[in-house]
């Protein structure tokens, strides 16, 4: 089902978000990795709510998955309240995530959102928009900070030595 709404995505990008939001009531993991999958890829703020509670929902393996959808939706969006509001639910779900990899994962894609966030900023710096290089500044601000936060309160053997290769 997956490739097949993605490949219908290709063509017809608005069907496939239509088929998507139909499909946000189903309650089997698979299924919410496919909407999630499309609105990554295709989706923007509308559908904002939906990943969120996604993501806070998401158990097991499936948070891993979800992590890494969510962060490139985050990408998608431009709405400066649903990004921060993003990267808190990351932080949040990070503080518990089990295994430690998992947590690894939300730092990472934390990190890849503030890349993101400063890409955006150097574009609109060029463009002479000082308004929206402030909003990408403080949204790559915002990840930073959260993402230094978990790492700070990281307690894993395998994530510190990973963290504090960074910092030598």
């Amino acid at each position: 089902m997956n490739s097949s709404l993605l490949a219908l995505a290709g063509r017809d990008k608005e069907k496939a978000l239509s088929i998507a939001a139909r499909m946000e009531k189903e309650s089997h993991e698979e299924i919410s990795s496919t909407v999630a999958e499309v609105y990554s890829r295709f989706g923007s703020d509308a559908q904002a709510t939906w990943m969120n509670t996604a993501f806070i929902n998401s158990t097991g393996f499936g948070t891993y998955r979800l992590v890494q959808l969510y962060a490139r939706f985050i990408q998608r969006c431009k709405d400066e309240p649903i990004i921060a509001s993003g990267l808190e639910s990351i932080r949040d779900k990070g503080k518990t995530a089990e295994p430690w990899w998992v947590r690894m994962s939300m730092v990472q894609s934390m990190v890849q959102v503030g890349n993101y966030c400063s890409d955006q900023s150097k574009t609109a710096a060029k463009a002479g928009d000082t308004n929206t290089e402030a909003q990408w500044n403080r949204l790559r601000e915002k990840a930073a900070a959260l993402a230094d936060a978990m790492k700070k309160t990281e307690t894993n053997e395998n994530l510190l030595r990973l963290y504090n290769a960074g910092s030598k």
